[in-house]
Protein backbone atom coordinates (compact mmCIF):
# COMPACT_ATOMS: atom_id res chain seq x y z
CA UNK A 1 0.00 0.00 0.00
CA UNK A 2 1.26 3.35 -0.58
CA UNK A 3 -0.23 6.45 0.94
CA UNK A 4 0.44 10.22 2.63
CA UNK A 5 -1.09 7.94 5.48
CA UNK A 6 1.24 5.26 5.52
CA UNK A 7 4.57 7.27 5.09
CA UNK A 8 3.34 9.71 8.30
CA UNK A 9 2.93 6.20 10.20
CA UNK A 10 5.94 5.23 9.14
CA UNK A 11 8.21 7.89 9.72
CA UNK A 12 6.45 8.54 13.20
CA UNK A 13 7.28 5.14 14.56
CA UNK A 14 10.72 5.36 12.27
CA UNK A 15 10.67 2.63 9.61
CA UNK A 16 13.72 2.70 8.05
CA UNK A 17 13.28 3.76 4.23
CA UNK A 18 14.42 0.29 3.44
CA UNK A 19 11.78 -1.03 4.63
CA UNK A 20 9.18 1.31 2.80
CA UNK A 21 10.88 0.54 -0.22
CA UNK A 22 8.93 -3.00 -0.17
CA UNK A 23 5.77 -1.79 0.21
CA UNK A 24 3.75 -2.23 -3.55
CA UNK A 25 3.12 -0.07 -5.52
CA UNK A 26 -0.98 -0.01 -5.34
CA UNK A 27 -4.14 2.43 -5.18
CA UNK A 28 -4.40 3.55 -1.48
CA UNK A 29 -7.21 1.84 -0.02
CA UNK A 30 -8.85 5.22 1.60
CA UNK A 31 -12.31 3.73 3.05
CA UNK A 32 -10.92 3.55 6.78
CA UNK A 33 -10.42 7.60 6.39
CA UNK A 34 -14.33 7.97 5.03
CA UNK A 35 -17.51 8.10 7.00
CA UNK A 36 -19.65 6.83 3.90
CA UNK A 37 -16.60 4.20 2.54
CA UNK A 38 -18.58 4.45 -0.99
CA UNK A 39 -16.73 8.00 -1.12
CA UNK A 40 -13.35 6.47 -1.15
CA UNK A 41 -13.55 5.87 -4.55
CA UNK A 42 -13.28 10.01 -5.14
CA UNK A 43 -9.58 9.94 -3.40
CA UNK A 44 -6.92 11.18 -5.92
CA UNK A 45 -4.63 7.56 -6.40
CA UNK A 46 -1.46 8.95 -4.24
CA UNK A 47 1.11 6.69 -6.17
CA UNK A 48 -0.19 7.26 -9.58
CA UNK A 49 3.64 8.79 -9.99
CA UNK A 50 7.26 7.04 -9.66
CA UNK A 51 8.04 10.54 -7.45
CA UNK A 52 5.00 9.48 -5.28
CA UNK A 53 5.86 5.88 -4.17
CA UNK A 54 7.34 5.23 -0.72
CA UNK A 55 11.03 4.48 -1.13
CA UNK A 56 11.18 8.27 -3.38
CA UNK A 57 8.85 10.11 -0.38
CA UNK A 58 10.80 8.62 2.33
CA UNK A 59 13.64 10.76 1.97
CA UNK A 60 12.21 14.08 1.35
CA UNK A 61 9.54 13.60 4.29
CA UNK A 62 11.87 12.06 6.61
CA UNK A 63 13.86 15.76 5.42
CA UNK A 64 11.14 17.87 5.81
CA UNK A 65 9.23 16.38 8.86
CA UNK A 66 13.01 16.58 10.91
CA UNK A 67 13.11 20.56 10.13
CA UNK A 68 10.21 21.19 12.87
CA UNK A 69 11.88 19.68 15.61
CA UNK A 70 10.12 20.66 18.44
CA UNK A 71 8.36 23.43 17.77
CA UNK A 72 5.15 24.69 18.60
CA UNK A 73 3.33 27.61 16.80
CA UNK A 74 0.46 27.57 18.68
CA UNK A 75 1.39 31.10 20.60
CA UNK A 76 2.72 32.62 17.17
CA UNK A 77 -1.03 31.87 16.14
CA UNK A 78 -1.96 35.89 17.72
CA UNK A 79 0.58 37.35 15.09
CA UNK A 80 -1.39 36.04 12.14
CA UNK A 81 -3.50 39.39 11.93
CA UNK A 82 -5.99 37.26 8.93
CA UNK A 83 -9.26 35.39 9.69
CA UNK A 84 -8.86 31.37 9.93
CA UNK A 85 -11.59 29.12 9.20
CA UNK A 86 -10.91 25.57 10.18
CA UNK A 87 -13.25 22.54 9.02
CA UNK A 88 -12.99 19.49 10.52
CA UNK A 89 -15.00 16.28 9.97
CA UNK A 90 -16.45 15.04 13.03
CA UNK A 91 -15.63 11.70 12.81
CA UNK A 92 -12.26 11.77 11.46
CA UNK A 93 -9.51 9.83 12.67
CA UNK A 94 -7.04 12.81 12.85
CA UNK A 95 -7.37 13.78 16.75
CA UNK A 96 -10.61 16.56 16.76
CA UNK A 97 -8.29 18.52 19.05
CA UNK A 98 -6.09 19.14 16.40
CA UNK A 99 -8.96 21.30 14.40
CA UNK A 100 -9.70 22.84 17.88
CA UNK A 101 -6.00 23.96 18.39
CA UNK A 102 -6.05 25.76 15.44
CA UNK A 103 -8.43 28.10 16.37
CA UNK A 104 -8.63 28.28 20.48
CA UNK A 105 -9.12 31.08 21.68
CA UNK A 106 -8.35 33.44 18.56
CA UNK A 107 -10.41 36.47 17.56
CA UNK A 108 -10.11 36.03 13.97
CA UNK A 109 -10.57 32.17 13.87
CA UNK A 110 -13.47 30.03 13.68
CA UNK A 111 -14.21 26.11 13.47
CA UNK A 112 -16.83 23.92 11.64
CA UNK A 113 -17.34 20.85 12.18
CA UNK A 114 -19.10 18.73 10.06
CA UNK A 115 -21.01 15.57 10.67
CA UNK A 116 -21.39 13.12 9.18
CA UNK A 117 -17.49 12.82 7.84
CA UNK A 118 -14.58 11.41 8.14
CA UNK A 119 -11.02 12.84 7.38
CA UNK A 120 -12.79 14.21 3.69
CA UNK A 121 -15.25 16.66 4.47
CA UNK A 122 -15.14 18.42 1.03
CA UNK A 123 -16.32 15.50 -0.53
CA UNK A 124 -18.23 13.61 2.21
CA UNK A 125 -20.39 17.08 2.48
CA UNK A 126 -19.78 18.67 -0.44
CA UNK A 127 -22.79 20.85 -0.29
CA UNK A 128 -21.90 22.20 3.01
CA UNK A 129 -17.44 22.67 3.06
CA UNK A 130 -17.89 24.51 -0.59
CA UNK A 131 -21.06 27.36 1.30
CA UNK A 132 -19.01 27.96 4.07
CA UNK A 133 -15.59 28.50 2.31
CA UNK A 134 -17.53 30.60 -0.30
CA UNK A 135 -19.43 32.69 2.53
CA UNK A 136 -15.96 32.93 4.61
CA UNK A 137 -14.05 34.47 1.22
CA UNK A 138 -17.50 36.42 0.56
CA UNK A 139 -15.82 37.88 4.26
CA UNK A 140 -18.33 37.05 6.30
CA UNK A 141 -18.49 33.90 9.33
CA UNK A 142 -20.15 30.74 8.36
CA UNK A 143 -23.49 30.54 10.23
CA UNK A 144 -21.81 27.34 11.99
CA UNK A 145 -18.65 28.41 12.31
CA UNK A 146 -17.60 28.96 16.13
CA UNK A 147 -14.91 30.84 18.55
CA UNK A 148 -13.10 27.73 20.42
CA UNK A 149 -12.33 29.72 23.64
CA UNK A 150 -10.67 26.62 25.46
CA UNK A 151 -10.61 23.18 26.20
CA UNK A 152 -14.07 23.20 27.49
CA UNK A 153 -15.97 24.89 24.80
CA UNK A 154 -16.21 21.43 22.74
CA UNK A 155 -16.31 17.88 22.89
Amino acid sequence: MCSCGVMAFALHNHVRSSSLATLSRKRTDYSARFLNTDLAKQAPDDCKYPNEWPKNRSPYFRAFFATFGDFDWRNDLNGLKIPRLIIHGREDRVPFEGGKAWAEGYTDARLIVVSPSGHFPFIEQKEVVLAAIETFLDGDWPQDAIVVQSDNDLQ
